[in-house]
């Protein structure tokens, strides 16, 4: 019979027929032409599915060897001898279920299925590997690295069916590319598997869980989580500044992180991370479909990820952090040409190289690499010296802030009495934004009702301070309304505030059920005054100076009856009775718009005087509801005094804590009690003395063993907006620059040269200091020096300076 066979055939055939150890058999023979008209019916209806492959060239039709031609007609010969083959051998063909389709189950073949056609190649990839079809003939019982069908896909002459062919999008690669920059096209005749894992993510805030597909990467310098991730999980976002880098140093710019907490799902591991939001961490994992039978995995493993052979996305990253903490040290190497099995705390992982049999991938895929990243040092320097410089030009007010001032304009109207009524500015509707906020709100006053039983001294100072409030007014008694936002409140501490030490702050970035508070929906509105080192400039040049304090400011501000349901609270003054439900009437601390709403009302307060110096004064000399001005004479600042007075309490603001250095002002005053020319007043966190017309800095200093957490705290106290201590700061930001030199932990004891120049030099007065000869100066691009080199006993040493006079020597003294 084998000689009826073509030369092709009756080639393959004698190939077959040596790997058998004895002479085959006839039906051994007929199982060999059966597989070989299968091969080649194969390859004519896929060389005929002409439909799906439009983008196939004409070159490659030209290109066709004479072998392909003579396969062409050898198959139309053959076709009639399967059909009579088939007929003689119709139960052998019955019982094997020959031609029945793996996918439909109906009496065709796969290639023939029309609903196997219908699906996209991405689905017909994935249907096969489930089905555990070869990916290059679609028929059980062989990999492709062991088909024998010597076509390969009409398209792109890959080593796959041309029914799974999946054409490429280059513009979306690319696209990928350039907004991760950890991503890089390759050409490769096999892939790279990174480890995956599924994890359990927790949310530190609400202990919601959330399973997510993890990669595992040791040269990540941190990790990473994706927007999509973050919002579905509703996780809370920190601001941040980094600058990722990858591949020729390409920068991606990250402005946002999250905290997260990771767990095993088979194990006790848990890692407390703080991730980087990015839109997209890669493309799909793996590149392309696995066949998982390849690889011949052992059955008594747990995989951490027991779907890494299908293409899918990534939602976290998991840095170098992580990576060596889940590592374990068991690993299955799988042979050559075959990745690894590597234990890990999340499970087994299968990483590395995976030959593929050539045409099975496509010549153009996705590479991922490490990347590095570091907070962006041009950025956080640009910043930095924003802070140091004096602003002389104003920034245009972005959208948000018009939306601020325009809706000031057309919802503030002034009572009666001349007091400001507002309208709270929201980005959403709070209806549909906010939820159920009661039960959270009564919570938090059985916590606090708790801890006042334990202080009866605090106890009377928060029931004094919720009756005043009821007592002016500015709360009232309700009933529960049909909806509205219930604030928690909690008592603050002031010992070195002089009228009230405690102080009731109201918490309206609480959550409610929908996961949002009122300050989340608030907008927070522009800056209306100016910065405070301009004011305390200005009052630094005035001879005569004048400081002053707006009683209460916020609470003078009446907010529209509209909006007071949703600054309702819950008090009562005694643990026993029924709590009350209590409506806040006037702006309420503790909300993101009230520093807002309360700047502009006095900036429009200032816009409606007549009087031009009045006007300025209060648009320029106030700092939210501190006045500090000056002229340089006695009879304008008395002028400034009546004036500043009588406009403020047109509109409901007394202004109180006078102070002065003009005696004519203490003289002629009626608040004797608010003027003393001998006391200390703070001015915006800077000593006073109006008598003597001197600041003055007072500092506790932490007498403790010196570390470097102690040395930053002292230092960090120093609260100096004038750069007067200057030449004290930098002497200290010096010291502690050597200390992050050593390395040392926070609490960890300095070395004793250290030590000896905290606890000695450094304690000494300015003018005691030893004092070396400049060398050389270094003056800025402004011309201004902030750097020079001294010659001391020590030798030359290069220092920051904060200013640099000439002295008079002896010779210069005497020629004058």
């Amino acid at each position: 019979m084998s000689t009826k066979l073509d030369s092709v055939t009756l080639s393959k055939w004698e190939e077959h027929k040596n790997s058998f150890t004895d002479y085959p058999s006839l039906d051994e023979f007929i199982k060999f032409i059966r597989n070989r008209a299968d091969i080649l019916e194969t390859m004519f209806v896929n060389k005929n599915d002409k439909t799906n492959h439009k983008n196939s060239s004409s070159q490659k039709e030209i290109n066709r060897t004479d072998s392909d031609t003579n396969q062409k007609k050898l198959f139309h010969q053959r076709k009639s001898f399967v059909a009579s083959a088939n007929s003689k051998t119709t139960k052998h063909n019955n019982k094997n279920d020959h031609h029945t389709c793996p996918y439909c189950n109906q009496k065709h073949r796969i290639v023939e299925c029309t609903t196997f056609k219908d699906l996209s190649p991405q689905v017909r990839s994935s249907e096969a590997i489930k089905l555990n079809l070869c990916l290059n003939c679609l028929r059980r019982g062989h990999a492709v690295k062991d088909c024998r069908l010597d076509g390969n896909c009409r398209v792109c002459q890959q080593r796959h069916n041309s029914l799974l062919h999946v054409d490429q999008d280059n513009d979306s690669n690319q696209t990928i590319l350039k907004s991760l920059s950890i991503s890089m096209p390759a050409q490769s005749s096999g892939q790279v598997l990174l480890g995956t894992a599924v994890v359990q993510v927790v949310d530190p805030r609400t202990k919601n869980t959330y399973l997510a597909r993890a990669l595992l990467d040791a040269g990540s310098q941190s990790s990473f989580i994706t927007e999509n991730l973050r919002n579905t999980m509703n996780l809370t976002t920190q601001n941040t500044s980094f600058c990722i880098t990858g591949i020729n140093n390409a920068p991606v710019h990250l402005s946002s992180s999250c905290e997260v907490i990771v767990q095993s799902l088979i194990g006790p591991f848990v890692a407390h991370l703080k991730c980087l939001v990015m839109p997209k961490i890669t493309g799909h994992l793996p590149n392309i479909p696995v066949d998982i039978l390849r690889l011949n995995l052992p059955e008594n493993i747990k995989l951490a990820d027991p779907n890494f052979s299908q293409p899918s996305e990534v939602d976290l990253l998991l840095g170098a952090e992580v990576f060596f903490e889940a590592i374990s040290p068991n690993k299955l190497k799988m042979g050559a040409g075959m990745p690894i099995l590597q234990d890990t705390q999340f499970g087994w992982i299968v990483a590395g190289p995976l030959n593929m049999p050539t045409g099975s991938l496509n010549k153009s895929e996705i590479k991922n690499t490490a990347c590095n990243f570091t907070k962006e040092i041009n950025n956080n320097l640009t910043k930095f010296w924003n802070i140091e410089e004096v602003s002389t030009s104003k920034l245009p007010l972005s959208p948000h802030d018009e939306f601020c001032e325009q809706h000031f304009v057309e919802n503030t109207t002034r009572l009666e009495d001349g007091r400001f009524s507002v309208k709270m500015p929201f980005l959403e509707n709070p209806e549909t934004a906010l939820g159920e906020s009661y039960y959270m709100a009564e919570k938090r006053l059985l916590n606090i009702e708790k801890k006042l039983m334990k202080n009866s001294s605090l106890r009377e100072q928060y029931h004094n301070f919720m009756k005043e409030y009821e007592d002016l007014g500015h709360l009232t008694k309700i009933e529960r309304p049909p909806f509205g936002y219930f604030i928690p409140h909690h008592a603050v501490i002031r010992d070195t505030s002089e009228t009230t030490k405690l102080r009731v702050v109201f918490d309206a970035s609480a959550k409610t059920t929908s996961k949002k508070s009122l300050n989340d929906i608030l907008a927070i509105g522009p800056t209306v005054q100016e910065e405070l080192f301009d004011i305390l400039v200005r009052f630094r040049q005035h001879k005569y100076v004048l400081c002053g304090d707006i009683t209460k400011m916020y609470r003078q501000i009446m907010i529209d009856k509209s909006q007071r349901h949703l600054q309702l609270i819950l008090w009562r003054d005694d643990e026993s009775r029924p709590i009350n439900i209590l409506q806040l009437n006037t702006v309420t601390y503790g909300t993101a718009a009230a520093p807002f709403l309360s700047t502009r009302c006095l900036r429009q307060l200032a816009d409606d005087c007549t009087d031009p110096m009045i006007s300025e004064v209060i648009k320029h000399d106030f700092y939210v509801d501190d006045l500090l001005t000056g002229c340089s004479n006695q009879n304008d600042l008395l002028h400034i005094h009546k004036g500043v007075t009588d406009t403020l309490a047109s509109a409901c603001f007394p202004i109180h804590k006078f102070r002065t250095n003009c005696p004519q002002i203490f003289t002629s005053s009626t608040e004797s009690k608010s003027l003393d020319l001998d006391k200390e007043s703070n001015v915006l966190g800077v000593l006073w003395v109006p008598n003597t017309d001197s600041l003055k800095f007072s500092i506790n200093i932490d007498t403790q063993t010196p570390t470097k957490r102690i040395i930053l705290s002292n230092t960090c106290k120093i609260f100096d907006p004038l750069g007067l201590l200057s030449a004290c700061t930098i002497t200290l930001k010096l010291l502690l620059q050597k200390l992050w030199k050593l390395k040392l932990g926070w609490d960890d004891p300095v070395p004793h040269d250290i030590k000896r120049l905290w606890e000695k030099e450094e304690g000494l007065p300015p003018l005691k200091w030893k004092m070396g000869r400049v060398q050389q100066v270094y003056p800025g691009s402004d011309g201004v020096v902030r750097v020079a080199d001294f010659k001391t006993y020590r030798g030359t040493e290069r220092r920051a300076v904060n200013k640099v006079c000439p002295v008079l020597t002896n010779q210069e003294e005497e020629a004058e």
